[in-house]
């Protein structure tokens, strides 16, 4: 269920067990080259393999694609570098002032109960998350994390999610994902499980 109105939020917040976010984007604007990091791979595929990866809309399905065609270790040498090239860029804007963090995070701490579960599930490597999580103190608020290295298939993808919820035992109707893209929605959708856009969930709380 989308959580799109004030009066949906509020309702679900009071009985919510666990609520999940999504990194960049929504608790950080990382700020990485994406279309660098893509166009890379489409020209070193084309170059060492004589062949073109198509188009997705979607990031992470060139990685499906490539998996498909030449299996998991050449797709986990894109992996990596990509992971490199995450960590490095995120390292260079280390506290830069436009970063974005979601002030709503702690404002929902205190709407609800004292035992509620936090994780991230997240496209970023986990690596890259805890770095970032470690620099702003913000490592002893989550539970647990699950980066696209802890997963075989990426968002919208229920794995991770799904992970989660069967590892701690977890109500799905109890169960929030906060994100900031269709990918997010579509894998709360997969994983029957409620979710809010990160920029509602601000509107909901000024």
């Amino acid at each position: 269920m989308i959580i799109d109105s004030k009066e949906k939020f509020v309702s679900l917040i009071k009985t919510c067990s666990c609520i999940l976010y999504d990194l960049d984007g929504t608790l950080f604007d990382l700020q990485v080259a994406w279309g660098n990091i893509q166009d890379y791979i489409y020209n070193n595929y084309k170059s060492e393999y004589g062949t073109e990866i198509p188009f997705f809309n979607r990031f992470y399905a060139m990685f499906d694609f490539i998996q498909k065609e030449k299996g998991k270790e050449v797709t986990q040498f894109y992996l990596n570098y990509m992971k490199e090239q995450e960590y490095n860029a995120v390292r260079e804007k280390m506290f830069s002032p436009t970063w974005l963090t979601n002030e709503g995070l702690d404002k929902i701490g205190e709407m609800i109960r004292f035992d509620t579960f936090y994780g991230i599930i997240s496209s970023n490597f986990h690596e890259t998350i805890l770095e970032i999580l470690t620099q702003y103190e913000m490592l002893d608020k989550f539970h647990t994390i699950i980066g696209r290295d802890d997963v075989d298939i990426a968002k919208p993808n229920p794995e991770g999610i799904l992970r989660i919820i069967n590892a701690y035992n977890l109500k799905r109707e109890k169960v929030l994902f906060i994100g900031d893209s269709i990918v997010d929605e579509e894998a709360a959708q997969n994983a029957q499980i409620c979710f809010i856009y990160v920029e509602d969930l601000r509107n909901f709380l000024e």
